[in-house]
């Protein structure tokens, strides 16, 4: 379509004839063709109006549902970190702290546990 666009005079230009040029086979189409060209067109120009618009709605949707769900889970993550630290306080104030061979006692059943159940022993 481009008329000289990489000759020798004006390299890299386009002469004003060329869009010219580029349009010129319109004229030549009948009055029938140029309908049909037309009504593709607008069925083409629609098609992207249609999709654009359906994409903004569509992306709208899921953000502002998405935005609810996060607000959602913000006040229930609030609420278990409130809930845990309550029932830390709660298992605290409740029974005495573990003795020094309690502790061990109890390091020895989960080493014990986790190497039948996972077949991993912790490195003593």
């Amino acid at each position: 379509f481009f008329v000289n666009v990489l000759g020798r005079k004006g390299e890299g230009q386009l002469h004003s004839k060329s869009f010219g040029a580029m349009l010129s086979w319109i004229s030549k189409l009948s009055a029938h063709q140029k309908r049909m060209w037309k009504i593709g067109g607008s069925v083409v120009i629609f098609g992207a109006a249609f999709k654009y618009g359906y994409f903004q709605l569509s992306r709208g949707l899921v953000v502002d549902g998405m935005e609810k769900n996060h607000v959602a889970a913000k006040k229930h993550l609030a609420k278990a970190k409130q809930f845990a630290q309550w029932s830390e306080k709660d298992r605290h104030s409740r029974l005495p702290p573990l003795t020094d061979d309690q502790k061990s006692q109890l390091r020895e059943y989960l080493d014990m546990v986790a190497e039948k159940q996972f077949g991993e022993s912790r490195p003593r």
